[in-house]
């Protein structure tokens, strides 16, 4: 098992390192922020959440401003995307031990076989290859998921209380990595609910409060400045609440957007998410994004094969 997983991580960092320096060969916009936002960090900055860019969660930044200082290295694209392939990578040993977990002590064979069986197709995947290579932080959205899965997937079983602290603390400390990991609270309480919810309610109680705990600071931050926190999550629902127009003399003038236009907003922005949600269910398989950053526009995320096993 042992050299089985090494093979693996050597052929994952071939995958991720290869060509980094020019794969891909140009930063955008997010990329230029990220790294003034280090560089923010190395003046002395510290913030607990960075409301510049449509607001974003800060441990990327933080992680960016400490590997800039080792040897060779420094704020540019090469070690943003030298970041997140690390990230990419710890990933990877992570999900073995989350196939072993999923499948349980029972069955140690069949869970191993798990395990390296997925640590194996994502280390080739071409989908968690280019968020390795991309050098946004996205990539975190993996690795904490995994681990919320491991040890959520223990709780489940085993109802032991520490480990729901660690899904607490996984799961707080996630909130200040990446802004999808909002939604894996969801995810957890739909999972609850799955099985016999009274036997788990002290246990959840305790996820709950030291999950809260952990995210205090960042709690602060939403309470002190709820606009900056939610603005780039209700632009996308319910449009705009400030709506910029220029008068006959060229001058920018801010106005607060009605309600029949948050209204049109809210109509519009309905139809696009389900619209996205479909587009989302057959990108695997059928067609995949558009966008030329994260893939070949409009090929499938996913090859013949590892299409087929998902169905």
């Amino acid at each position: 098992t042992l050299w089985m997983l090494l093979g693996i991580m050597v052929v994952a960092t071939i995958f991720r390192m290869y060509d980094l320096n020019a794969v891909p060969v140009e930063m955008t916009s997010d990329h230029v922020e990220k790294i003034l936002d280090a560089q923010r960090v190395l003046n002395g900055t510290t913030q607990i959440f960075f409301s510049n860019n449509g607001g974003r969660e800060p441990i990327q930044f933080y992680l960016m401003a400490f590997i800039s200082q080792l040897p060779g290295l420094g704020l540019n694209f090469f070690t943003l995307k030298f970041l997140t392939v690390l990230e990419g990578l710890v990933t990877i040993p992570l999900l073995w031990w989350m196939g072993r977990e999923i499948i349980g002590k029972e069955e140690p064979k069949l869970g191993n076989a798990v395990g390296l069986a997925l640590a194996a197709l994502v280390a080739v995947s071409y989908w968690h290859v280019m968020l390795s290579r991309l050098g946004l932080r996205i990539i975190l959205t993996v690795l904490i998921t995994t681990l919320v899965v491991i040890f959520f997937s223990r709780a489940m079983r085993y109802n032991r209380r520490g480990d729901f602290i660690k899904v607490g603390l996984i799961l707080g400390i996630g909130m200040y990595a990446y802004q999808a990991v909002r939604m894996l609270p969801v995810a957890i309480i739909i999972g609850i609910g799955l099985v016999f919810i009274m036997r788990y309610v002290k246990n959840l109680l305790v996820l709950i409060v030291i999950a809260l705990v952990v995210f205090v600071p960042l709690l602060r931050f939403w309470i002190d400045s709820p606009n900056d926190f939610w603005r780039r999550t209700s632009g996308r629902l319910l449009g705009d609440e400030l709506i910029q127009t220029t008068d006959a003399q060229g001058n920018i003038i801010e106005r607060a957007a009605t309600r029949e236009e948050r209204m049109a907003a809210i109509q519009n922005n309905v139809t696009v998410l389900f619209s996205n949600i479909r587009n989302a269910l057959l990108m695997y398989n059928w067609k995949g994004d558009v966008a030329w950053i994260t893939a070949a526009p409009n090929r499938p995320q996913m090859d013949v094969f590892t299409g087929t096993f998902l169905i």
